[in-house]
């Protein structure tokens, strides 16, 4: 069973789902649904783009705790749908939350998942609450993505999740202690826009890394490159197209870099703090990326 990192996993949620076009800026693990009710329940709404509001209800659930995870399965047996969320030893009882992978299956066999292909990073987030000795009982959401999947605002809202009273088999993990993960920053002027970027994260290739920041609603996309991972430093660094090289995008049109620099002005446990100005262009003419500032982890 993989074992995944902890995030803060409500925040992470918050700040990825502004990458979809959906109005939930500030979305959060509502403790609400729709669906019938009763002694044992487990639902969640969703909205699929350019489709209304469905709402998919258990009519069997259990869960199971096996060393470090829980899994929840939820079936419905009269349409064929099926959900199963796993986490790992839950933060707290009291209002933290806990990073989750999460599958649903609809009626047809489509299958979305809470792993993003686009950040390969999960945006499930599950929240647990007091229960009867023996049941769990708590909240969750997640952006779902099929194989079809070919922008951020494909991903599938699914929100106000809720799962009461569910029988537990096995022992709940022991909590871990909360340790506030880091998350990049990236903010910019892009050819006289304002830009705070809604998800920043750095990959790391071979020799390469790469500080990347996304927004979806103005579409904007910065790549700032360093062929060299080892010389990144507290230093300044020139545009030059080779040892540094960036890319910025806006909308559809794509600019590369032909001049600009970054500084890095503090390193600490891993963690770049910086400015830059890119000068972009393409075909169409040249734009300025101005008063840009960092604060990216130097590994993924």
């Amino acid at each position: 069973m993989k074992k995944f990192r902890f995030l803060a996993a409500f925040v992470a949620f918050a700040a990825f789902l502004g990458l979809t076009s959906c109005s939930d800026d500030q979305a959060e693990l509502l403790n609400g649904g729709q669906g019938p009710a009763g002694t044992t329940i487990l639902n969640v709404n969703y909205t699929i783009p350019g489709d209304s509001t469905k709402v998919f209800y258990s009519t069997a659930v259990s869960a199971a705790a096996s060393g470090d995870y829980v899994t929840i399965t939820a079936d419905n047996e009269d349409t064929g749908e099926s959900l199963v969320i796993e986490f790992g030893n839950q933060l707290d009882v009291n209002g933290a939350f806990s990073d989750a992978t999460v599958t649903y299956i609809d009626a047809a066999g489509n299958e979305y998942s809470a792993l993003s292909p686009f950040t390969s990073k999960n945006t499930g987030a599950v929240k647990l609450s007091e229960s009867e000795a023996g049941t769990i009982t708590g909240a969750f959401s997640f952006i779902g993505y099929d194989d079809d999947a070919t922008v951020p605002a494909d991903g599938v809202p699914f929100f106000s999740g809720i799962f009461e009273k569910v029988p537990l088999s096995g022992t709940l993990p022991t909590p871990l202690p909360y340790e506030p993960p880091f998350k990049g920053t990236m903010k910019a002027k892009v050819d006289g826009t304002d830009v705070v970027f809604g998800a920043v994260w750095t990959e790391n290739e071979g020799a390469q890394t790469t500080f990347k920041g996304v927004n979806v609603d103005p579409a904007y996309a910065i790549d700032i490159i360093f062929a060299d991972s080892s010389s990144i430093t507290e230093a300044t660094f020139s545009i030059d197209m080779e040892s540094l090289s960036a890319k910025v995008t806006i909308g559809e049109d794509v600019y590369n870099a032909v001049g600009g620099q970054v500084i890095i002005t503090d390193i600490t446990d891993d963690i770049a703090t910086g400015t830059f100005k890119i000068t972009g262009e393409n075909e169409s003419g040249t734009i300025e990326v101005i008063a840009g500032e960092l604060k990216v982890s130097l590994t993924e």
